[in-house]
C-alpha cells in the first residue's frame, strides 16, 4: 500500500509549477498560414473539365452541381509572408465608429478570398436552406463596442470568442481607418457559418434511434438537440432525449440549458444557468444547476454480489467565483495573470432508493458538499492551422495554472474533509511544437477511516507543422497516469473510456490504476483530385490496468493498432469525413478483434487554462 503524505505531494506540485513557471518566448510564426493555404494548382484539370461540358447540357449540369471551382487567376497565386510587426498596433486606443458584420453562407465562400462565391447548384440549394447566423447573435460574441477605444487585445479574443461557438467556421475581423480623421476606425466582421444542422438514424433489429442537431437554431446561436428511440418489439412510447441551449443571454454571457430525458440512461429533467470565465479578462463568473434523475442498474460490490437497484434523486448545485488581475501592465501576459478565487454548494437528495440494503444506502445517502478553491491562472492563445480540424484556424491554449481546492462532504456515514491540488502548464515553442503537462492529487480524509483519493498525471505533445516537399505531417503524443487510494469496491478504472485506447469496447480489464499511451501521426497530402483532398493518419494506443495486488507494470499490454484517411473537399457540402480501420491483437478473452471506424477523432483535444467551479478530481 502506497502510504501518501500531503506535504511531499504539496511541494512536487510547487517545484514542477515553479520550474516550468517561466512562459514561452518563441512561438507560432503567422506566416506559416499564408503558405498552407495557397491553392494547389488544379487550374488546368477544372478548365479541362470544363471546356469538355460546357457544350454538353447534361454534363454541364452535372459539373455545376457538383463543383464550384475556384478562379483561374487565383490557382498559382504566390502568397506574401506577413509581416512580424502586428499590423493591428496602429490602430490601438482609437475611436470606433461603427462596426459592420458580413455574415458568409457555410458553402462555396471564404473568408480569406470574400469575392468567392458558390456556382454548385448544390451548394446554392444548400445555402438557401441554410438560415445565416443573425447580426445581433454575431455581436454578442463581440467584447468591443461602438465608440468605445480599440482594445486589440479584446478584438483579438472576440475573433477567438466567435471561432469557439460551433457554429462560426472562422472569423475575421478588419480594421480600416476612417477618411477625414485621426482618430476613429471602423471595424469589419467577417464570419462564415458552419452548416448547423447534423441528423442522424441508427437502427438494429430492436430499436431505431432517430435523432437531429442544430448548433445555430433559426440563426441565434442556440444548440438544439433532440433525440427520439422508438422501441421496435415493445409496446412502449418513444424514448425522448432533448436539450435546449442558449449560449449567451444578449451580450451577458449567462448560458441558461435546459434538458428533459426519459431513457433509463439518461432519464433526467432540470436546467443549468452557467456564466464561465469565458476569458482571461472576466471578473465574475458561477451558476447554478437544478435537476432531478431516475436510474435503474444494477452494481457489483463483490466478486459474487450484484444488487439491481432503481432511485430517484434531486440535485442542486451554485457556485461563483471572482477573478483580480495580479499584474499590472498593458501586455497580454501581465493582463491575463489572474487569481481567482471560487466558493460551491451542492446538495444531492434520494427520496426513493431501491432495495433498501445498507450497503445501497450508504452508496445512495445523499449529503451536501462544501467546497473553496483559490487559483493562479495565466492564458493567452496561439492560433495556427492543421491540427485537430482540416484547415481552419484553431486557437491553441498558452498558460499555466496552479489550484488548491479544500471543502467539507457531509453524508450519512459522516462528515469527511476534502484537500486536492492541481497544476498545468502548456506552451507552443517554434521549433519543438506544443508540450502540456498536469498533475493532480485529491484526497478526502475521516476520522478513523482511510484516506480515500487518487493522483493523476498527464502529458501532450504535438510536433511542428513538418514540411516535406509539399507534404505537410504532424505528430502526437499523450500519455496519462491514474493511481487510486483506498477506493471504493465498487470503483473501477477502465481501458473503454476516452482517456484509455483508442476505441477499445471491453469492460475488462478494471482495476485502480491505469497507464495509457497514444502515438497518432496525420500526414497532410498535397495530391488533389477533382478537388479531394487527403491526409492519411496512422495511430497506436498502448493500456495498462493494475490494482492493489499488482503494479500496472506487472500487468498485461492492451494494444491498438489503426489506419485511417481525413478526406475534405471545399466543393461539396459536407467537406470533412474520416474513415479508420483498427486491429486489436490482445482481448480479454483471447484472440484479436478487427474493427472498422472504431475511432472517431475529436476536433478539441486541447486543455484549456481557465478556472471553472471548484471540484473533486475525478477517479474515471
Amino acid at each position: 500500500m502506497v502510504k501518501l503524505k500531503f506535504s511531499g505531494i504539496l511541494l512536487i506540485l510547487i517545484i514542477y509549477f515553479v520550474i516550468l513557471h517561466t512562459p514561452s518566448i518563441a512561438q507560432v510564426n503567422d506566416s506559416l498560414y499564408d503558405e498552407l493555404d495557397a491553392p494547389v494548382d488544379t487550374a488546368y484539370f477544372y478548365k479541362k473539365l470544363y471546356n469538355y461540358s460546357k457544350n454538353r447540357k447534361a454534363a454541364y449540369f452535372l459539373y455545376k452541381s457538383v463543383f464550384n471551382p475556384p478562379k483561374w487567376v487565383n490557382a498559382t497565386k504566390k502568397t506574401k509572408k506577413k509581416s512580424k510587426n502586428d499590423p493591428l498596433r496602429k490602430f490601438e486606443n482609437k475611436i470606433i465608429r461603427k462596426i459592420e458584420v458580413i455574415s458568409l453562407d457555410p458553402t462555396g465562400t471564404s473568408i480569406s478570398d470574400t469575392s468567392r462565391h458558390p456556382h454548385s447548384v448544390l451548394q446554392k440549394t444548400v445555402n438557401k436552406i441554410h438560415i445565416e447566423s443573425r447580426r445581433r447573435t454575431i455581436l454578442n460574441y463581440v467584447l468591443i463596442k461602438r465608440n468605445d477605444s480599440l482594445d486589440i487585445l479584446l478584438l483579438k479574443e472576440s475573433e477567438r470568442l466567435l471561432r469557439s461557438t460551433g457554429f462560426i467556421r472562422d472569423v475575421r475581423m478588419e480594421l480600416r481607418a476612417v477618411s477625414g480623421t485621426r482618430d476613429s476606425v471602423d471595424i469589419y466582421i467577417y464570419s462564415q457559418d458552419y452548416w448547423s444542422i447534423r441528423p442522424d438514424i441508427v437502427a438494429s433489429t430492436s430499436r431505431v434511434k432517430y435523432s437531429v442537431n442544430d448548433r445555430n437554431f433559426l440563426g441565434f446561436g442556440h444548440l438544439f438537440d433532440l433525440k427520439v428511440t422508438d422501441l421496435l418489439k415493445e409496446s412502449s412510447p418513444p424514448i425522448l432525449d432533448g436539450s435546449y441551449t442558449v449560449p449567451s443571454l444578449g451580450t451577458s454571457y449567462v448560458s441558461p440549458k435546459f434538458y428533459y430525458g426519459t431513457s433509463e440512461e439518461n432519464n433526467i429533467r432540470g436546467i443549468v444557468i452557467n456564466r464561465p470565465f469565458y476569458s482571461p479578462l472576466t471578473q465574475w463568473a458561477g451558476g447554478l444547476d437544478l435537476y432531478s434523475r431516475v436510474y435503474t442498474d444494477s452494481i457489483r460490490f463483490t466478486s459474487d454480489t450484484i444488487i439491481k437497484y432503481f432511485y430517484r434523486s434531486f440535485t442542486t448545485d451554485f457556485w461563483a467565483g471572482y477573478s483580480a488581475n495580479l499584474r499590472k501592465g498593458i501586455t497580454v501576459e501581465e493582463r491575463s495573470t489572474r487569481l481567482v478565487s471560487a466558493v460551491r454548494f451542492s446538495r444531492t437528495r434520494y427520496p426513493k432508493v431501491t432495495p433498501g440494503t445498507d450497503q445501497l444506502k450508504e452508496l445512495f445517502s445523499g449529503g451536501e458538499l462544501y467546497l473553496a478553491s483559490l487559483s493562479f491562472s495565466a492564458r493567452k492563445y496561439v492560433t495556427d492551422k492543421y491540427i485537430f480540424k482540416f484547415g481552419d484556424v484553431e486557437d491553441v491554449p498558452d498558460g499555466r495554472k496552479l489550484t488548491l481546492t479544500s471543502g467539507v462532504e457531509k453524508r450519512f456515514t459522516g462528515s469527511r474533509f476534502y484537500v486536492g491540488i492541481a497544476g498545468a502548464l502548456g506552451s507552443y515553442f517554434e521549433n519543438i511544437g506544443y508540450l502540456y503537462s498536469g498533475i493532480g492529487f485529491g484526497a478526502f480524509v475521516q476520522n478513523d477511516k482511510k484516506t480515500i483519493g487518487l493522483i493523476r498525471t498527464e502529458f501532450i505533445y504535438f510536433s511542428p507543422l513538418l514540411k516535406m516537399n509539399r507534404w505537410y505531417l504532424r505528430n502526437f503524443i499523450e500519455t496519462r497516469f491514474i493511481y487510486g487510494v483506498n477506493r471504493a469496491s465498487n470503483e473501477f478504472l477502465y481501458l473503454n473510456t476516452d482517456d484509455g485506447i483508442p476505441g477499445y469496447r471491453e469492460e475488462i480489464p478494471k482495476g485502480s490504476s491505469r497507464l495509457t499511451l497514444t502515438f497518432q501521426s496525420v500526414l497532410f497530402s498535397p495530391v488533389e483530385f477533382l478537388g479531394f483532398r487527403f491526409a492519411p493518419i496512422v495511430l497506436a494506443g498502448y493500456g495498462l490496468i493494475g490494482d492493489y495486488n499488482q503494479t500496472v507494470f506487472g500487468s498485461k499490454l492492451y494494444q491498438t493498432y489503426g489506419l485511417g484517411l481525413l478526406i475534405k473537399n471545399e466543393l461539396l457540402v459536407l467537406n470533412t469525413f474520416q474513415i479508420t480501420f483498427a486491429i486489436y491483437p490482445i482481448l480479454p478473452q483471447g484472440g484479436i478483434d478487427y474493427r472498422f471506424n472504431p475511432v472517431k477523432l475529436s476536433e478539441d483535444r486541447f486543455r484549456d487554462f481557465d478556472i471553472s467551479r471548484p471540484g473533486i478530481e475525478p477517479f474515471q
